[in-house]
């Protein structure tokens, strides 16, 4: 659990330094949208059974991207809305009120 705590909260940094260096051509939001994608990082933090409320509770840059990118798609929503069948349900309220700037 606590590789899984660094590991998104290094994800958080990288997300927000992307913002600062935003001249790199090769590591885009979209490059990193796709790693994430491709190794599993949205099941490790919207799927019910595998992660945790500290992840959850850090997923609030990894949603910015996705919709300031236009990248949150159907599937990703309804990954991230199953959160609330479990214990989620107060942090994903919150989450929803942290990015609304950010939905269309």
């Amino acid at each position: 659990m606590e590789r899984r705590i660094h590991g998104i909260r290094d994800l958080n940094n990288i997300i927000k330094n992307m913002r600062m260096f935003s001249s790199n051509k090769t590591f885009t939001p979209q490059f990193l949208i796709e790693w994430m994608d491709q190794n599993g990082v949205f099941q490790q933090l919207f799927d019910p059974k595998k992660t945790h409320l500290q992840l959850v509770q850090r997923t609030t840059d990894v949603l910015k991207l996705l919709l300031s990118e236009n990248m949150f798609s159907q599937q990703l929503m309804e990954q991230f809305w199953s959160l609330t069948k479990a214990d989620y349900k107060f942090e994903i309220y919150k989450i929803i009120n942290e990015i609304s700037f950010y939905l269309k």
